[in-house]
């Protein structure tokens, strides 16, 4: 029996709306620049995740070329750039990638879905799964900050 393909569109479209949740939360208190900084990180991966799917359905073969080792020296170089956005401008990047990659994967044909599923890259489809990662950190770091100065209330 063959196992059911996953539900991207579904799982893409989750993490969207649990990343719009965690923006709205994020509005309502100060942490420093960990938010803007984990936003604009999702921002960029997910805008370059959509340019390299356009990028593919445009023909290119390569464009889902794995970056290996490359990733971590990108997140490096980011990081301060990411940092330096104002929360309302990391949140409106973030929103913005996700509403786009999650329409290009919604809309890529069974062919291209099958290609890279057979590759066993199916975090290229699966957006939600970095996504989700990412909120993680930044739902914990508003537990403790709440923690933190509701222990300093009087």
């Amino acid at each position: 029996m063959a196992l059911a393909r996953p539900d991207y569109r579904a799982a893409n479209d989750g993490a969207r709306t649990r990343l719009r949740s965690v923006i709205e939360v994020c509005g309502h208190g100060a942490f420093g620049q960990v938010g803007p900084a984990i936003l604009g990180h999702i921002a960029f991966w997910d805008g370059y995740y959509a340019a390299r799917w356009e990028a593919r359905i445009g023909g290119d073969v390569e464009a889902h070329r794995a970056l290996g080792p490359l990733v971590d020296s990108i997140n490096a170089a980011g990081w301060p750039i990411w940092s330096a956005l104002a929360l309302a401008d990391a949140a409106a990047l973030a929103t913005a990638a996700a509403n786009r990659i999650d329409a290009v994967v919604a809309s890529l044909s069974p062919q291209l879905i099958a290609e890279v599923e057979a590759q066993g890259r199916h975090r290229l489809l699966e957006r939600a799964l970095h996504r989700n990662e990412h909120l993680d950190e930044l739902e914990q770091h508003l537990s403790a900050e709440g923690r933190r100065h509701g222990a300093t209330r009087p």
